[in-house]
């Protein structure tokens, strides 16, 4: 990206990270394997899920306030 990109250009670069990012997460869980049920969390949840033909055969289910969640429960311990 420089200067001269334009927005579209910008989303591009973030669609093509997001999807870099959760095939390394994937291939960190063990892949080649095929997934049963993946949870996603987050404004994009429901991009993610469109651009990953991985989650194609899998449930997927998306998450309100998963980090909150998170954080939520790390306290309550």
């Amino acid at each position: 990206l420089t200067l001269a990109s334009e927005r579209t250009d910008l989303l591009a670069a973030v669609l093509e990270a997001m999807v870099r990012r959760h095939r390394e997460a994937l291939a960190a869980l063990g892949g080649g394997r095929s997934w049963r049920r993946i949870v996603l969390t987050g404004g994009g949840a429901e991009i993610v899920r469109r651009l990953l033909p991985e989650y194609a055969s899998a449930a997927v289910e998306t998450l309100e306030d998963g980090a909150l969640r998170g954080v939520a429960k790390s306290f309550a311990r």
